[in-house]
């Protein structure tokens, strides 16, 4: 079995797959409530990159490079049905860059590309902090949110999850997503409305990466908003889904919309 590739629901019938890759210093595991939220039609794989859960026993790589190559042998025989890639920071670049890769190999692309959390390939000049020293980076961490109080107070493990992050943040940080080919798939780029990392206006940019349909969806929240907005992220993934998990529904012709999810449908999750 690949440590690479957990399988969270996997049936012959289903219609489609989602394949989800997680943010820098998070694993696979944070997208099993999704599980429960998420119809029998779609098979749902998680990806797992190195030095975490399952994956722990491999040190987590610096490069992007080395990641698409691994994927691309781990997944190519899973890339025979109708798929999606969900990634979110760290994880939206890496999809991106296995979409990609996976053009240039002449194997089946995703039918659809969402990126959530992370800026556009055109966008130079955001924040760096995989450099930071220790205290620095684990205030930073203590300001976005995401991570476990229980890491960021237990020296024991801080200690282990702050390599894990760096490499994870100098993966995001040092690629290159600059291709002479834009992709031909609809793209959704995901935004918090109140991210202090990764501005709305750094997400839309990604606008410009494929000559399909793009939009942007705006979630309340922060940079981890597809946590404290959970459900209303994969109710808008299940959306943006639809013409795949349907056998009667057509893929529109190409457009750009933007669509604004208003805070008030969606409060915030109480702390407690």
């Amino acid at each position: 079995m690949s440590r690479w590739l957990r399988w969270a629901r996997r049936t012959d019938d289903a219609r489609a797959t989602l394949f989800c890759f997680h943010h820098a210093g998070s694993g696979a595991s944070c997208f099993q409530p999704w599980v429960r939220v998420t119809p029998p039609s779609l098979n749902l794989a998680f990806v797992q990159l190195p030095g975490r859960e399952n994956h722990i026993r491999v040190p987590p790589h610096r490069r992007m490079q080395p990641i698409v190559n691994a994927l691309l042998a781990e997944m190519r025989d899973a890339l025979t049905a109708p798929y999606a890639f969900f990634g979110h920071s760290l994880g939206a670049r890496v999809s991106f860059s296995l979409a990609h890769r996976l053009t240039a190999e002449g194997l089946p692309a995703p039918q659809v590309l969402l990126l959530s959390g992370t800026p556009g390939p055109a966008v130079h000049g955001w924040k760096h902090v995989h450099h930071l020293p220790d205290e620095e980076l684990v205030r930073q961490m203590e300001e976005l949110g995401g991570v476990s109080d229980v890491v960021l107070r237990t020296p024991g493990l801080l200690s282990r999850f702050l390599p894990c992050i760096r490499a994870d943040l100098e993966v995001a940080e040092t690629c290159s997503l600059a291709y002479d080919t834009s992709l031909d798939c609809p793209v959704h780029a995901f935004a918090g409305a109140d991210d202090r990392l990764v501005t709305p206006d750094m997400v839309r940019a990604w606008s410009t990466v494929t000559t399909g349909t793009f939009d942007f969806h705006l979630f309340p929240g922060g940079h981890f908003f597809i946590q404290t907005s959970q459900r209303q992220v994969v109710d808008r993934v299940l959306t943006a889904l639809g013409p795949l998990l349907s056998p009667t529904a057509l893929v529109g012709p190409a457009a750009t919309q933007e669509v604004h999810i208003p805070t008030a449908e969606f409060p915030r999750r109480k702390s407690g």
